[in-house]
């Protein structure tokens, strides 16, 4: 069930007001949604997915190559 959008709004402005129990109940209202949203991405995409470790050696090695001489425009992926 989707959480009520003026909820979430109120919720966000206490959050920033410093309410730290607001950030809670926040994260557990949108939590359930984000991660359907996230699944649902996920198997309209090709069937493999890349792992949390592979993306960073990826974005690690190119950050390796951009501080040197080359620039990042160079860069074949």
């Amino acid at each position: 069930m989707l959480p009520n959008p003026s909820d979430v709004t109120q919720l966000l402005a206490q959050w920033r007001a410093g309410d730290s129990a607001a950030e809670s109940t926040l994260m557990s209202a949108v939590h359930p949604v984000l991660k359907q949203i996230a699944a649902q991405r996920i198997s309209a995409r090709d069937p493999v997915v890349f792992s949390v470790a592979d993306r960073s050696s990826a974005r690690d090695t190119a950050e390796q190559r951009c501080s040197g001489s080359e620039r990042q425009s160079d860069l074949e992926f």
